[in-house]
């Protein structure tokens, strides 16, 4: 058994675990301020964490890779809080602005597809910094995300996005488009119900349960991995990711308008977030050294950077 109080706890885990509390916070407190029903939305954020801690330890188990480093702190289970918290603020973030998009009436109910390619950008440099991010422990290396066989540790997996399998982008991808399926159905309970108090305070808590169900679907393997059995080879999940990808990019392609402009002073939490996120893993990287992660870091922070301006840009041209 590991002796958490007197490991020694790497500055940049540290670092980015505050990052990711602090910023729960912030969206918290954004939330209350500024929804027209905040209780909901509170209850939702909560319901998130759940769902999201039980998805990875899921995942963890499932798969017999990327066991979370057992030194990492404020952990449930096999993963840390701070991870389900990032997790939560990318959804939230993402789900605010894809909200006020539109999509002609045929294709509204593929929002959460849009919720989830837009919160997945963020992963590209989470995953690749937090794989490289190494750390000696009892003469064993390990990373926040140990992308190695469960039962081996020194069998290192040489994954094809930057040493990242593909089919972790895909369920994350999918973490989203559950949760964001469940809480699109969730609010159109609430919208029916004349937007009952009690209904809004309970709709949240079954969005975990109705996740799950879609994530426990005989289809996840396909769509994680290009069969209907876990973990194939790179080639079909590298077909998988792209599909969903295009599709995700298509759909923001159609739904690029916005229906209300954007204000910097009241909207900053979609736009500066995500990025937040971004830059602090690119600090952690660039301070640690982590070559392997310097470029996904640079072309996904540039990216999505230029991606959320020209979103903010085309919502100025709104008429209020």
């Amino acid at each position: 058994m590991i002796d958490i109080m007197n490991a020694f706890i790497p500055t940049s885990w540290l670092f980015l675990d505050v990052v990711a509390i602090a910023m729960f916070m912030l969206l918290l407190a954004y939330v209350i301020k500024t929804e027209e029903r905040p209780i909901p939305v509170v209850f939702s954020m909560f319901a998130f964490l759940i769902y999201s801690g039980i998805f990875e330890n899921i995942g963890h188990s499932y798969t017999r890779m990327h066991p979370y480093s057992p030194y990492r702190l404020l952990r449930i289970g096999n993963i840390a809080l701070t991870v389900s918290m990032t997790e939560c603020v990318l959804f939230f973030t993402a789900y605010l602005l894809v909200r006020n998009l539109v999509l002609p009436k045929c294709l509204k109910w593929t929002k959460p597809f849009m919720v989830g390619i837009l919160a997945t950008i963020p992963d590209y440099v989470i995953d690749t910094v937090m794989a490289a991010d190494v750390y000696i422990f009892d003469n064993l290396p390990h990373a926040q995300w140990n992308w190695h066989w469960a039962d081996n540790l020194q069998q290192v997996y040489d994954g094809a996005f930057f040493k990242v399998p593909f089919y972790n982008f895909t369920g994350w991808y999918f973490l989203m488009v559950w949760f964001g399926l469940s809480l699109a159905l969730g609010k159109w309970i609430h919208k029916k119900s004349n937007y009952n108090t009690i209904v809004g305070y309970i709709y949240p808590w079954f969005m975990p349960i109705t996740s799950m169900m879609c994530m426990m679907l005989p289809t996840s393997s396909l769509f994680l991995f290009g069969s209907f059995t876990a973990q194939s080879s790179r080639i079909p999940e590298l077909v998988m990711l792209l599909l969903w990808s295009i599709i995700g990019v298509i759909l923001f392609i159609i739904g690029r308008k916005t229906k209300e402009s954007f204000n910097a002073k009241k909207n900053w939490p979609i736009f500066v977030m995500p990025l937040a996120f971004e830059v602090a893993y690119g600090i952690v990287a660039f301070a640690r050294g982590l070559e392997i992660a310097y470029i996904p870091t640079i072309v996904f922070t540039i990216g999505h950077a230029l991606f959320l301006v020209y979103i903010y840009r085309q919502g100025k041209t709104v008429k209020s």
